[in-house]
């Protein structure tokens, strides 16, 4: 083989490895993004940390950070992003930290957090930050991070838009809400604290606070909240009724200055007939039927019926495993056929 094709091969190979398009990469392992228009179709293998800031991105497309067993920091912040897909951010095992913040979200798609574990000690954090759309499983298994979201402005969040965390604790606080649906939150029985305080709801539906309450138990707290107080609130003192940790709460709460009914009342001093005096449907709640997003829809993929493989199982597409090898080997690879070539040529 000659000095030109093996140099080929490596400069080829290398390229695989080289830095995404508008974006820096000061030192090993650390990617720092600015003014993008779209997502880096890729990024080195051995990738650690990942910045994007001042960017618009229409989308944070699925799998958008497979094939980065190394990766542990990813910060967005002052971005504009259309949607986060789902499976945007999926299988990420090694992760320590994510902080999304400064930026405006227009919809965080079901299973768009997905499949995280987080290394102890972890955090995920969203703050200074809008959104508009939460949907169902948006924000679903993650294990072990210390999971904050406020200073906050949320549209809607949807049916079971946070489901199955298992968290070191939860906060919400700082944040307004104008729409927290029915069963926003399911399945927080392993999270070992909770709490959603100092925020404003416009419209709570049932089976929300006290869902947490329930599976969390007396480790969930919510305090300073201001409600948008009308016969739509009743529910909460249904569940009062019934749940003394849950009453002993409501004192800490009040109806916002603008509520419909009984505006700047503390909680306590109410009852659902204040709320409903002229009556009012029956206040059972169901549980939507929502199924939960199994599978990733890769861009311009048929959709199948079995899960993505992980990282680990088989290279990027289009992509072969000696293209995978890492910048130290390929410099050691170099610098031997370039010994070899020139010992040949001074013989």
């Amino acid at each position: 083989m000659s000095l030109y094709v093996v140099l080929g091969l490596v400069i080829t190979t290398g390229a695989a490895q080289s830095c995404p398009t508008g974006c820096v990469c000061p030192i090993p392992g650390h990617v720092s993004c600015t003014g993008l228009s779209s997502f880096p179709q890729s990024f080195p293998t051995s990738t650690e940390v990942v910045t994007i800031y001042l960017s618009s991105l229409p989308e944070i497309p699925p799998d958008s950070f497979k094939g980065l067993p190394l990766l542990n920091t990813v910060t967005l912040y002052k971005n504009t992003i259309g949607k986060i897909k789902n499976c945007a951010f999926k299988n990420l095992a090694q992760i320590k930290s994510m902080n999304i913040y400064q930026s405006t979200i227009d919809t965080i798609e079901s299973g768009a957090f997905s499949d995280m574990s987080f290394v102890n000690p972890g955090s995920f954090a969203l703050y200074s930050i809008s959104i508009g759309d939460i949907q169902p499983y948006a924000f679903s298994s993650l294990s072990d991070p210390r999971f904050s979201i406020y200073s906050a402005n949320v549209t809607i969040i949807r049916p079971f838009a946070f489901h199955n965390i298992s968290a070191r604790s939860f906060s919400l606080y700082q944040t307004n809400i104008d729409f927290m649906d029915t069963s926003a939150f399911e399945d927080f029985n392993r999270t070992k604290s909770a709490s959603i305080y100092s925020s404003y709801i416009a419209n709570l539906h049932c089976n929300t606070l006290d869902v947490l309450q329930e599976d969390v138990g007396n480790v969930f707290s919510f305090y300073q909240l201001t409600f948008n107080c009308s016969c739509q609130l009743a529910w909460l003192f249904d569940v009062a009724q019934t749940n003394r940790y849950f009453a002993a709460s409501l004192g800490r709460n009040r109806c916002h200055d603008n509520s419909t009914v009984l505006p700047g009342r503390r909680l306590n001093d109410l009852n659902a007939t204040l709320l409903c005096p002229a009556g009012r449907e029956s206040s059972q709640c169901l549980k939507p039927e929502l199924s939960f997003p199994s599978q990733c829809t890769l861009p311009g993929a048929p959709t199948q019926s079995s899960r993505p493989s992980t990282p680990t199982q088989s290279p990027l597409p289009g992509t072969s495993r000696s293209s995978r090898l890492s910048p130290h080997v390929l410099g050691c690879l170099l610098t031997l056929v370039i010994g070899v070539f020139l010992k040949n040529q001074l013989k």
